[in-house]
Order: structure tokens, then sequence, then C-alpha cells
């Protein structure tokens, strides 16, 4: 049965089809290994300060869309809305680039970076389903600090490859998964971070107990980042408790009526 990520990774690799005949990855490469800019340590950003009062890290999200929820934030402004996590306590941002299902873009992660280039500087990660090289070159030419690799979405050869290629950029590479059989292919391959989704990317199902069952196993071997599902400050603490470092918010941040209060309140930042 055909399920909604396997119609979401189709229609991804159709459009890196198209953008490989316009713009060969050969070409792009010697332009990503042209950049100067050296990345943020996203990595180090993930761990909590010792003896800080916010229990876990922030990663707040930049989307427009979701294929669960629908629109979210359709008119964000990706300047604005960047500046006001940096100023409200996250320590990094992530910018959804994957165009047909969450509506976003390449233009948003260079926008992102435009913004907290000015003092307020915070590492970004470029939220998609990479499939192949050509994507870290992409994020390195937009200014990305770290890329996502989905477990479901990758042969073991394939993140491993991505991971070393990632790595010789200098980018962070968050490795996601979101069951006990996927968190046993990737702790072989040494990831420094393990995003645990609490949605069944299948079924879009959500819930948070993926993160309290599989955060305690990861934790020996790698930051964990858990991500989806999490609305305020209690699923924080809970999730703190069981070895989490940080945490990646979206629709939470974006649908709240006061989302500076939200990521405040996310982030443990007093008001």
């Amino acid at each position: 049965m055909t399920t909604e990520l396997d119609r979401i990774v189709s229609q991804r690799r159709r459009r890196l089809a198209e953008q490989m005949r316009q713009q060969p990855e050969g070409d792009l490469r010697r332009l990503a290994e042209m950049s100067e800019r050296g990345p943020l340590d996203f990595a180090a950003a993930m761990r909590p300060a010792a003896g800080g009062q916010a229990p876990l890290r922030l990663i707040a999200e930049v989307k427009r869309r979701s294929p669960s929820r629908g629109d979210v934030a359709p008119n964000l402004d990706v300047a604005e809305i960047s500046r006001m996590y940096a100023g409200n306590g996250a320590a990094a941002v992530s910018v959804l680039t994957e165009p047909d299902y969450f509506g976003g873009s390449l233009e948003d992660l260079a926008c992102a970076r435009a913004a907290l280039s000015d003092g307020k500087e915070l590492p970004l990660l470029m939220k998609d389903f990479v499939l192949g090289p050509y994507q870290i070159y992409q994020a390195v030419l937009a200014g990305a600090d770290a890329i996502l690799l989905i477990a479901a979405c990758l042969e073991d050869g394939e993140l491993r490859d991505l991971l070393a290629l990632a790595r010789s950029f200098g980018l962070a590479a968050l490795v996601e998964v979101h069951s006990r059989e996927e968190l046993e292919r990737v702790l072989p391959l040494g990831p420094r971070l393990i995003g645990i989704n609490n949605r069944d990317l299948h079924s879009f199902h959500t819930d948070l107990r993926t993160s309290l069952d599989l955060a305690p196993l990861a934790a020996a071997y790698a930051t964990v980042v858990s991500e989806s599902g999490i609305s305020g400050y209690a699923d924080v603490r809970r999730l703190a408790e069981v070895g989490a470092s940080a945490v990646l918010v979206g629709s939470a941040i974006l649908g709240s009526a006061d989302p500076a209060a939200k990521v405040r309140e996310l982030a443990g930042v007093a008001s």
C-alpha cells in the first residue's frame, strides 16, 4: 500500500530530477566547495548549559503547512519569525524546505540565514526529505548548519554516505528515527544527533510515548532531539527526564495566540 511518505518521497525525487537537469550535480558541488562560510556548531547548540534553568534546548520551526494539519502559517514572514525565535530563547531554527507538502523552499532557508546574521545568529537546520548529495550541496549554499536525514527514507549505505558527506562540509546531521528498529539501524553509524519523531511518517499519528520510550536508549550514544507533538512546558519536562536534550516544535508555536510567549515557555525562559 502506498503511504503518504511514499508519495512525498516520490514527488521529492521528481523535483530533484528536474533541478539536476537545470543545474548538474557536478556544477552544484563545485559551488558548494567554493563556499567560504563556516557552519555554526549545531550539535553544540543542542546541549543544555550545565546548571541552566532551561531543561532542554528549543529548535523553533519555520513551517507554512503540513500534510497532517494543512495550513499552519501560510503567510508567515520568514525573516520576522526567525528573528522572533532568536529573541525569545530558541537555540536553533528549523526551516522546512520541502515545497509540495510543506510549502517551503531553499529561499526560505536563505532568508532565515540572512535574518540571523546581524548579531542574532543561530544555527539553522534544513528540514527536508534528503535523498542524495545534491540536497547537501543545496544546504551548504543556502546557509544551513545542519541537515535532516530520515532513516525511514534511506538505506543504511545511503545514510552512511550522506553522514560522511555532510561532515566533510562541516554540517551536522540530525538522524531521525521513529521506532526501535530504526534506532538500532542508525546507532552503528555513530550519529552525534538522533532525532526521535513522535509522528509515524506512514500513518501520521502522533504519540509522545515514542520519545519517552526511545530517548533513554538513544541518549547513551548521542544527543537526543524529540520532534513533533510537543505542545507545552509539561511535555518538555517529561522529555528532559528521559534523556532528551532538545525539542523541535513548529505547529504549537505558530498556531499559538502569542507565538513569542510560546517560544519562551518551551525554551524555559522567564517572561
